[in-house]
């Protein structure tokens, strides 16, 4: 009784119309034996650059998906760079947890393998790159103050470097999801980027500041994937029974993929609104 419910209800969405899509996967199999016959070490790390690579790609396509241009109303680019800039918040304070992984665990009284303690060795040389720049000390004034923790000491700090004549009213609406409160973004975040060095930054200069940021979050993320990849080479390739990956295909609705070239997220709730 179950399957058939199960397959009317199926063929009733086929019947409405719904459009679907599929993406393709290469599978490499791994199993629980697999990973309980590894060094527990070595089984962690893996576990761990994998878990970091998911949470980093996930932000790094909303922050994609987060890009509007600008527009000729204020509240709207006021809407625009603050959702990107929570995203990018987010993001970046991941990406300096990585970092913080890396260096803690990349020392000579490390109980950790050689084969291991190599890869993240190599991976910390690369990293000193990124630690010398304007977006390393961005993402960690930002990581430290209001990214991960809520520092009021901080925040008091930042009143003194408030933009002159900024707005800072409170926009409420119906939807609890379209109000905004601009005293947040420009004296927790604005304020803290100008007390950085960037003091009575312009909407414009703003967006550039978050431009060069995002050049820094980039340069790192490819440092996540590139260690989880040699991860996956050393610990998951070896278990492989055969030469190729078999190709798995996931059908799913259509609304669930989408060009990030073009899609962009929505800034505004308006209830109704469906798009074609």
């Amino acid at each position: 009784m179950r399957h058939y419910l199960f397959e009317q209800l199926r063929e009733d969405i086929f019947m409405q119309g719904e459009q679907r899509r599929s993406v393709e996967f290469s599978v490499l199999e791994f199993r629980e034996a697999d990973l309980s016959e590894m060094e527990e070490w070595e089984a962690a790390a893996l576990a761990l650059t994998s878990y970091i690579a998911s949470e980093v790609r996930t932000m790094m396509r909303l922050y994609l998906a987060s890009a509007h241009d600008l527009d000729d109303e204020f509240l709207v680019n006021l809407a625009s760079i603050s959702q990107r800039a929570v995203v990018l918040r987010i993001w970046s304070a991941k990406l300096y947890e990585f970092i913080d992984f890396v260096e803690k665990n990349n020392r000579q009284e490390s109980k950790l393998p050689k084969p291991l303690l190599d890869l993240i060795d190599k991976t910390a040389q690369r990293l000193k790159e990124v630690k010398s720049g304007q977006g390393w000390a961005i993402a960690r004034a930002i990581r430290n103050e209001t990214a991960f923790h809520y520092n009021l000491k901080a925040v008091k700090k930042n009143l003194r470097h408030l933009t002159s004549g900024v707005d800072l009213n409170f926009y409420f609406n119906s939807q609890a999801a379209n109000s905004m409160f601009p005293i947040g973004e420009e004296v927790v975040f604005n304020g803290r980027l100008h007390r950085s060095g960037h003091p009575g930054a312009t909407v414009e200069q703003r967006g550039a500041i978050l431009k060069e940021w995002h050049t820094w979050n980039v340069s790192v993320t490819r440092e996540v994937f590139r260690l989880h990849q040699k991860m996956v080479k050393a610990y998951v390739h070896p278990k492989q029974q055969f030469a190729i990956p078999r190709k798995r295909s996931v059908s799913m609705a259509n609304c669930k993929v989408k060009d990030f070239d073009s899609f962009r997220l929505p800034l505004f709730d308006v209830p109704g609104e469906r798009s074609e």
